[in-house]
C-alpha cells in the first residue's frame, strides 16, 4: 500500500512541474491536461492515503507530508503566476479599450465627412 501512495505522490509532483512547464511555455493545451491530471492524481492520493491508514507510521506521514508540502508551494507559485498573467492580459485589454473608443471619438466624424464628401463629388 505504502508503494501506491509514493508512485501517486512521485506521478503529482511529475505533474505539478508539467504544469509549471505549461504555464511558462503558455501552452494552453498541456496545462489543461496537466490540471486535469492534477486533479485526478490528488484524488488518486487521497483514496490511497485512506485504504493504506494501518500500515502507515509516523516517519512515513512525515515523508508525504514534507513531498506534499513542496507540491502545495509549486501549486501556490502557478497560482500567483497565473493571477500576474491574467492581471497584465486585463490591463492590456482595458488600454486596448481605451485607444478604440478614442478612434472612434475621434475618427468618426471624419470618416462620416469622407463619405459625405465623395458622395458629394459624384453630383
Amino acid at each position: 500500500m505504502r508503494s501506491v501512495i509514493l508512485q501517486e505522490l512521485t506521478e503529482l509532483e511529475r505533474s505539478c512541474a508539467q504544469m509549471q512547464q505549461a504555464l511558462i511555455a503558455r501552452d494552453e493545451l498541456k496545462l489543461q491536461r496537466a490540471f486535469s491530471d492534477a486533479r485526478r492524481l490528488t484524488h488518486a492520493l487521497h483514496n490511497a492515503m485512506e485504504a493504506a491508514t494501518a500500515v502507515r507510521d509516523e516517519p512515513f506521514d512525515r515523508e508525504v507530508t514534507v513531498r506534499l508540502q513542496r507540491v502545495y508551494e509549486a501549486r501556490e507559485w502557478q497560482r500567483a503566476w497565473l493571477q500576474g498573467y491574467h492581471d497584465a492580459v486585463g490591463e492590456r485589454l482595458r488600454t486596448f479599450s481605451k485607444w478604440k473608443l478614442y478612434a472612434r471619438s475621434v475618427g468618426g466624424t471624419a470618416r462620416r465627412r469622407s463619405r459625405l464628401g465623395s458622395l458629394d463629388d459624384l453630383r
